[in-house]
């Protein structure tokens, strides 16, 4: 089932690849009460699981994750295989600097080239290979990390500017079969990541330059970025 005849006005959200949509601000999406969260990409209906709070500021958004002790489920059920390009993207505000190792998206796979979006960056296969950026507290982002077998790079995108990129000598396809997550980890009883999350996209494909520029433009203006 499509959804995307409720989109945003203006510019819209790419579709072309789009696997995953999930959006706080659209109540076709998240209807701001109970625990059913609408990828709008595909019409799945996922269980939200963990502690959280809605709020309805800038359109809308989840946050009070910090009680988080395990992984924040959203959307268990997808799958994808053998990709050799990927995008995910994110509209998230950091309220704590403690969050080196905290997941915002990302697959679950337990081993083998899964791919995740970090407040620093993207962090692909546990491997090491990773582009990062520095990002300070209380703003919101438009975040974009693309993964690219062909051209064997990271990539990290923030708001409208440049991409940060590093390459390397070899990079697999990625499989994701164990579903994805929104977390917020603790190491040591010390809480890593306390965010506000508003937009989680997933693309079974590298996005270009103007592409990423198109969605960040088409979500920017609920959050003032």
């Amino acid at each position: 089932m499509s959804i995307f005849g409720t989109r945003d006005s203006g510019p819209k959200v790419v579709n072309n690849g789009l696997g995953v949509w999930f959006d706080a601000a659209q109540t076709v999406s998240y209807p701001r009460t109970g625990t059913s969260w609408t990828d709008r990409a595909s019409g799945a209906v996922c269980t939200i699981g963990g502690a959280y709070a809605y709020y309805t500021g800038n359109g809308g958004y989840f946050s009070d994750f910090a009680n988080f002790s395990t992984t924040y489920q959203i959307a268990s059920s997808y799958s994808a295989t053998g990709l050799a390009g990927l995008t995910m993207q994110a509209v998230v505000y950091f309220a704590r600097s403690q969050y080196e190792q905290a997941t915002i998206l990302g697959s679950t796979n337990s081993g083998g080239n899964d791919f995740k979006l970090t407040p620093t960056g993207i962090v692909s296969d546990g491997g090491g290979r990773n582009a990062f950026t520095t990002l300070v507290q209380n703003s919101w982002y438009f975040i974009s990390c693309t993964r690219d077998v062909a051209s064997l790079s990271l990539s990290v995108r923030i708001n409208n500017g440049a991409r940060t990129t590093n390459t390397y000598a070899s990079l697999g396809n990625v499989n994701f079969t164990d579903g994805w997550m929104i977390s917020a980890n603790r190491t040591g009883g010390v809480v890593l990541l306390d965010p506000r999350v508003a937009t989680v996209l997933f693309y079974t494909r590298t996005l270009s330059s103007d592409e990423e520029l198109q969605n960040f433009n088409a979500l920017r203006i609920r959050y003032g970025i």
